[in-house]
């Protein structure tokens, strides 16, 4: 997907989010929150845990509805009353924290699904007889996030690893311009860490927009180009990751003190 157009006439602004507040009982989790990504940015959404990051990755999908006010415009189009079907179908895709496949399917065809679903096709159709009438564009995906050699391997028989890189490949099977990744890495040794890093930034440089929420700060130092800090459900901070890294108030956020040198990744790696 290429929609490009509108974004591209808001000074390429691809998401923006304007005043969220989301509060459960008398519990605010999110607190008037406004942020924008660009067209064409990998933008990670940091905080310590608590801090609403999951929560504001649910209004941007649509699972989660904010209070009065809140505002969602993805690519110049007012989303904010739209269903996470119709945010998807409009190129706004996201995965979890847990991953969400259909354990008894293959690989190919937990991505067949989401290919048949993006490109309008009968529901009477199987998964396989869908790719092959998508000119096997389920094989391609699995195949460009490095999982070709397990494409008949049902989900439930993958390793963690090759899992969180299936749901991902399920995001791409929908066809997104602007993909939400929650916590892609998450249980991941660092060869897997690696892989997903080097993906991402592929993607980036094709032309996808990605939001990630990460705990690995390490991986968002080196892939993000922008980083919104919250903290109790407000945004303390949105810059570069230099200016994150050498900010007093995330300091004190992660560490509980503010010190002369500038934080290093790891150091603030408990989000």
């Amino acid at each position: 997907m290429s929609s490009t157009t509108d974004a591209q006439s808001q000074g390429q602004k691809k998401l923006v989010l304007s005043n969220v507040s989301l509060s459960y009982g008398n519990v605010k989790v999110l607190d008037d929150v406004s942020l924008s990504v660009d067209q064409q940015e990998t933008h990670a959404i940091v905080g310590p845990n608590g801090a609403g990051k999951t929560s504001l990755f649910g209004v941007m999908s649509g699972t989660v509805s904010p209070s009065a006010g809140s505002k969602v415009v993805h690519d110049g189009k007012d989303i904010s009353n739209a269903s996470p079907y119709t945010r998807t179908k409009q190129g706004l895709v996201r995965s979890y924290q847990i991953s969400s496949v259909f354990p008894g399917l293959t690989a190919v065809e937990n991505v067949a699904v989401a290919v048949r679903a993006a490109a309008g096709m009968s529901g009477g159709l199987s998964p396989l007889n869908a790719d092959v009438r998508a000119g096997g564009a389920s094989r391609q995906i699995l195949e460009r996030v490095g999982l070709g050699h397990s494409a008949f391997l049902k989900a439930d028989e993958l390793a963690h690893g090759d899992l969180r890189l299936l749901e991902i490949a399920v995001c791409l099977g929908a066809d997104p311009d602007t993909l939400l990744l929650d916590e892609p890495t998450a249980g991941m040794s660092a060869g897997e860490t690696s892989e997903v890093v080097a993906l991402i930034s592929g993607l980036r440089d094709e032309g996808m927009t990605i939001v990630i929420v990460e705990h690995d700060m390490d991986l968002i130092f080196a892939i993000a180009d922008r980083v919104t800090v919250l903290d109790r459900g407000r945004v303390i901070l949105t810059g570069t990751p230099t200016e994150v890294g050498a900010s007093e108030e995330v300091q004190r956020v992660y560490l509980g003190t503010a010190d002369d040198a500038a934080a290093t990744p790891s150091e603030v790696n408990n989000v």
